[in-house]
């Protein structure tokens, strides 16, 4: 089959893949003055159970909105990246009366059953060469039976399909400390793991008596 002269026909895929990196982008930048500025507090607190002094790490504000707006459009956006991708590619080959979607399952086996379904239809049907790169993408899940594949896709595909339950959470970890000249004793605990119910991270627990 001979391609479709298509100088400008990838256009339309390659800009919603522009403005998914920009939403990306603009929400990185947001989401780091968010973390250095204003998201986390140091807190001191008495435990009167235990009588042990608590340091902690605490949220005290949600993400901003422009961080989870641009991120929940960049999904939308690149998902559509690949419908229109499959439909820029299927002209180019010369399939003018194409007009589905990107061929998304949660199993190798769904894809397959989807695919097959199209190449019987003469007006949905594609070149071997397009259908061996949408296998080689891999838009399904791992499953039971077909383990090693790269699930990125279609968990990008599972969280736009279910848009209304897209959602961001903040958690903190320790990675290093840098500690000099310090004396310490008594008894106490330090880090403990994000408690995502209390939206805060242990540092320590010093015991009664420690210094």
């Amino acid at each position: 089959m001979k391609t479709a002269s298509c100088d400008n026909i990838f256009n339309t895929p390659q800009e919603t893949i522009d403005w998914a990196k920009s939403r990306i982008a603009e929400a990185k930048t947001s989401f780091c003055t968010y973390v250095q500025t204003s998201a986390f507090e140091n807190i001191t607190e008495f435990d009167e159970r235990t009588c042990e002094v608590i340091q902690k790490i605490k949220l005290i504000r949600p993400i901003p909105r422009e961080v989870t707006g641009n991120l929940t459009n960049a999904l939308v956006d690149l998902k559509h990246s690949f419908d229109q991708s499959l439909f820029a590619v299927a002209q180019a080959f010369g399939c003018k009366d194409f007009d589905k979607n990107y061929p998304w399952a949660d199993t190798l086996s769904g894809v397959k059953g989807i695919i097959d379904k199209r190449q019987r239809n003469k007006s949905t049907a594609l070149p071997q060469t397009i259908i061996d790169e949408i296998f080689r993408q891999e838009p399904h899940g791992s499953g039971s039976t077909f383990n090693g594949v790269n699930n990125l896709i279609r968990e990008v595909a599972k969280m736009v399909n279910d848009k209304h339950s897209i959602g961001f959470k903040v958690s903190a970890s320790i990675v290093a400390m840098q500690m000099s000249d310090v004396h310490m004793s008594g008894s106490g605990s330090f880090f403990s793991n994000w408690d995502s119910d209390n939206e805060e991270i242990v540092l320590g627990r010093m015991k009664p008596g420690s210094n």
